[in-house]
């Protein structure tokens, strides 16, 4: 007769899900193609904005840089019916 094979108890094998985007630090700016989604607009259109003064924008170095408090204000003042100037 053979000696019973004692049981090992199962493995547990847990995978750590990635955090929910609450918790992820908001951004401060967006890049150009970003802000264009954001808005629901092309990015043609965000240009046009931009060159007549209608959103603020920033450059690093050769790039533009919206930031998104700058985005919800024009947001906010386009939905007032207003012009949204800076």
């Amino acid at each position: 007769m053979m000696p019973a094979k004692a049981k090992t108890p199962p493995i547990l094998r847990v995978s750590v899900a990635p955090a929910p985007a609450e918790s992820q630090p908001a951004k401060l700016a967006v890049s150009e193609r970003e802000a264009a989604q954001m808005l629901s607009i092309g990015e043609r259109t965000l240009r046009g904005l931009r060159n007549a003064g209608k959103v603020h924008f920033t450059r690093v170095g050769r790039r533009v840089v919206y930031r998104v408090v700058d985005l919800d204000t024009l947001l906010q003042r386009a939905k007032e019916g207003g012009d949204a100037p800076p």
